[in-house]
């Protein structure tokens, strides 16, 4: 890779876990609030549901911390361990969210799309399967899931399809992107040549 392919990558790296810090965390505290004021998973702990808040919050930081420092862990090292913590993490605040959790499956998607149009196709699709591995654990082992499994395998429906047609869009996009700053190159490079051969 180039280093203007390396810092895009960077850049892209560092916006992700930007997102992450931000809006991951108000998701987490949003979290955290339905638990304490709406409806508690059974047995779940006030402490419990702090301490991973901030072990979330602890977590965030420190990918931002690592995305600005490449020489510490490779972007692609962080992009990777990342895509496989995140959904996890998520699956955990699902299984202890209870009753409530049915509100935040939607994140699976929000988060491997993020990868996907963020970093690459790649890590959205290991960030989907990790992402169908933890709902699946999560449908198999919590109550409420057990009670609504049809909606549990219309959610796990969509967590296959829609990263599958993203990655094509992605793709694609990649494609022209390409061939545009192929034309644009060529275009420069006649220019230059004709230019040099008026002078």
């Amino acid at each position: 890779m180039d280093a203007a392919g390396s810092n895009e990558a960077n850049r892209n790296v560092i916006a992700q876990a930007n997102f992450r810090l931000s809006f991951g965390v108000l998701v987490a505290v949003t979290i955290a609030c339905v638990h304490w004021f709406g409806h508690p998973g059974a047995g779940t702990s006030h402490g419990l549901v702090l301490g991973m808040l901030s072990g979330y919050i602890a977590y965030a930081a420190i990918a931002r911390w690592l995305a600005a420092r490449p020489e510490w862990l490779a972007n692609h090292d962080l992009v990777v361990i990342t895509a496989v913590i995140d959904p996890l993490i998520l699956s955990a605040w699902m299984y202890f969210a209870g009753g409530s959790s049915m509100i935040f499956v939607a994140f699976y998607l929000f988060t491997t799309l993020g990868f996907g149009f963020r970093v690459g196709t790649r890590p959205m699709h290991i960030c989907q399967i990790f992402s169908l591995a933890g709902f699946a654990l999560v449908v198999m082992t919590s109550p409420t899931w057990q009670g609504n499994l049809l909606f549990a395998a219309s959610h796990a429906l969509l967590l296959v399809v829609v990263p599958l047609y993203a990655a094509s869009l992605v793709r694609r996009i990649n494609a022209a992107r390409e061939a545009a700053e192929f034309g644009s190159r060529a275009k420069s490079q006649l220019l230059a040549k004709v230019s040099h051969e008026l002078r």
